[in-house]
């Protein structure tokens, strides 16, 4: 009996290790002013990714703990054939209950054209007046 497993790859989600990773699409105005954004994990768990200081082009944010669990590791068995002790299970609980973090990189999404000088209020909206 052979068991073929093919994992499919999650739409906005990546994994690097106990690791999740996702990009998070701000406007300009977001990223100059601060916004409130809500991802929602493949777990079904809501993680609010939003910010109130600017955001520079690029910029990577980790949330610990809201990644994959580890998997408890096996105990290295001792020498001299006498294997583990009846109450031992084998597995090391050091890693039960860890989680891998949510890594998050925000990407500004930047106005392809401003025709004219009162298109850049609209653009910024109320950031601009806060700026002058």
């Amino acid at each position: 009996l052979v068991f073929v497993l093919v994992v499919a790859e999650h739409a906005n989600f990546t994994r690097e290790g106990q690791n999740i990773c996702t990009k998070v699409n701000i406007t300009l105005p977001e990223a100059l002013g601060g916004f409130n954004h809500t991802i929602r994990l493949p777990n079904g768990t809501e993680v609010d990714v939003g910010r109130s200081t600017i955001t520079s082009p690029d910029t990577n944010y980790t949330f610990p703990g809201y990644g994959l669990p580890y998997p408890p590791r096996k105990k290295a068995r001792g020498r001299g054939g006498r294997g583990m002790a009846p109450d031992d299970d084998g597995e090391d609980d050091a890693d039960v209950g860890r989680y891998g973090d949510l890594w998050v990189e925000y990407r500004i999404q930047y106005p392809r054209n401003i025709k004219r000088k009162r298109r850049v209020r609209n653009v910024f909206g109320g950031v601009l007046d806060e700026i002058i």
